[in-house]
């Protein structure tokens, strides 16, 4: 039995280290996204000023500020702006706002994605083995978000591929729980 504490307490140390470094890679996603979309309110404050200033130097340097046609687009979104059209317009900075939106939904995205995984390491070190039902039930409902997050996020390629993946793990943790609950009837 001791061997199996041990195992068991390695266990936790590595779910306790994957839910600090999620944890980090969180907070990073969070201070991206705060930046992007506080780079676009900027922008968009600062909108005349800073397309003034293009426009200047553009009358001064011909072809100082130039800007290749810009694809966004993240699984089922998609926003095409047109270079030519920004040009003759001269709104650089609401296309340059909207970009940063872009990039803040995207980072708020992986934000959550973290906090999820963080989660499932929570649980499986709370619970007294990681083949528990608690610890199956939270992992299947936070494979499924993070399948369909990323589904939509970056494209339903990914999603189905992680759904699959997610799929086989979900099976393993199945039996054993399985062999778990048996052993425990058993003593």
């Amino acid at each position: 039995m001791r061997e199996q504490e041990l195992k068991l307490e390695k266990v936790r140390k590595s779910c306790n280290t994957a839910k600090k470094i999620a944890k980090a890679f969180k907070v990073l996603m969070i201070v991206a996204a705060v930046m992007c979309l506080v780079a676009a309110v900027c922008m968009f404050a600062f909108k005349g000023q800073i397309n003034d200033g293009i426009a200047k130097d553009n009358s001064i340097n011909t072809g100082s500020v130039t800007i290749d046609d810009m694809d966004f687009q993240t699984g089922i979104f998609h926003y095409d702006m047109d270079a030519e059209e920004i040009a003759k317009s001269g709104e650089y900075a609401q296309a340059f706002a909207v970009m940063c939106i872009g990039g803040g939904v995207a980072t708020g995205v992986f934000a959550v994605i973290f906090f999820l995984i963080q989660k499932i390491f929570v649980t499986i070190e709370e619970e007294e083995s990681p083949f528990t039902e608690n610890v199956l039930k939270t992992v299947k409902k936070l494979f499924i978000g993070i399948a369909v997050i990323m589904g939509l996020e970056v494209g339903v390629g990914l999603g189905l591929f992680l759904g699959l993946f997610f799929w086989c793990l979900y099976c393993i943790l199945d039996y054993g729980f399985a062999l778990q609950k048996e052993v425990d009837e058993t003593l």
